[in-house]
C-alpha cells in the first residue's frame, strides 16, 4: 500500500508543479489578475481507510471532502469559507462571476453568497449531498452487499445511508477521521430525522433505495 500511496502523492506533486507553471505564465502575460481560477477535484482516494481502497465504493470524508480554491482578484476577497459547500454550485458560480447571464442554466446557486454576506439571510444552507449509484449489472460491483449509498453533510455532521438500510453518523467537529459511528446513540434521533429529510430534499436521493440481492 505504501507504493500506491507514494505514487498518488507523486501525482499530486506533479499536478501542483504544472499549476505553478500555468499561473506563472498567466502572470507573465499580465492576465492572471483578470482570470477566474478554480482548482478542485472530483473525489479523493482511499488507502485502507474504513477497509476500502480506491474510490466509488464509499462516501466517507476521505473521498467527498475535496479541495476547492477559487481566485478572481477584485471580485472574490481572500479568505476561507468554513461552512460546507458543494461542487454542484460551481457552474452557477462561474456564470455569476463572469457575468454570463442573470439566470444560470445549471443546477445550484452561486457560491458568491458566502463572500457577499447573503448566507446570513438564509439564502445558503450548510448542506452537501453525495451519492454512489447502485449498478448491480456492473462486473465487479464493489458494493453488491450495500446497494446505492447517499451521504449528507450538514453543519458538522456526516450522515451516510446505504441501500441495505445501514445508517452511519459521524461528528466531524470532534471526529474528522470518522472513526466513531454514532447513528445508534441515544439522544440523536431528532438529528437523524433532520438528516434523512435533508437527504430526501436534495436532488435524486430516494428514501426507499432498492436493496441489493444477497451476494
Amino acid at each position: 500500500m505504501a507504493r500506491e500511496l507514494n505514487a498518488y502523492e507523486g501525482s499530486i506533486a506533479y499536478l501542483d508543479h504544472q499549476l505553478g507553471m500555468l499561473f506563472r505564465e498567466l502572470g507573465a502575460r499580465g492576465i492572471l489578475d483578470s482570470t477566474l481560477v478554480v482548482v478542485s477535484s472530483d473525489h479523493g482516494e482511499q488507502f485502507g481507510e474504513h477497509g476500502y481502497v480506491g474510490h466509488a465504493n464509499s462516501l466517507y470524508g476521505i473521498l467527498v471532502h475535496v479541495p476547492l480554491v477559487i481566485s478572481f482578484p477584485g471580485r472574490i476577497p481572500s479568505g476561507i469559507v468554513k461552512s460546507v459547500v458543494s461542487l454542484r454550485d460551481l457552474p452557477a458560480t462561474v456564470m455569476d462571476q463572469l457575468n454570463l447571464g442573470s439566470v444560470s442554466p445549471f443546477e445550484g446557486r452561486s457560491l458568491a453568497a458566502w463572500w457577499s454576506g447573503e448566507e446570513s439571510l438564509g439564502i445558503r444552507e450548510d448542506t452537501a449531498l453525495s451519492e454512489v449509484e447502485y449498478r448491480p449489472g456492473l462486473p465487479g460491483w464493489p458494493m453488491r452487499g450495500r446497494g446505492a449509498i447517499a451521504s449528507v453533510v450538514m453543519d458538522h455532521w456526516h450522515y451516510i445511508r446505504s441501500g441495505d438500510g445501514r445508517e452511519e453518523l459521524y461528528d466531524l467537529g470532534v471526529d474528522p477521521e470518522e472513526l466513531e459511528d454514532r447513528a445508534r446513540e441515544s439522544g440523536l434521533e431528532n438529528l437523524l430525522e433532520r438528516l434523512r429529510a435533508a437527504a430526501g430534499a436534495l436532488g435524486s436521493y430516494q428514501q426507499e433505495m432498492e436493496a441489493p440481492s444477497p451476494p
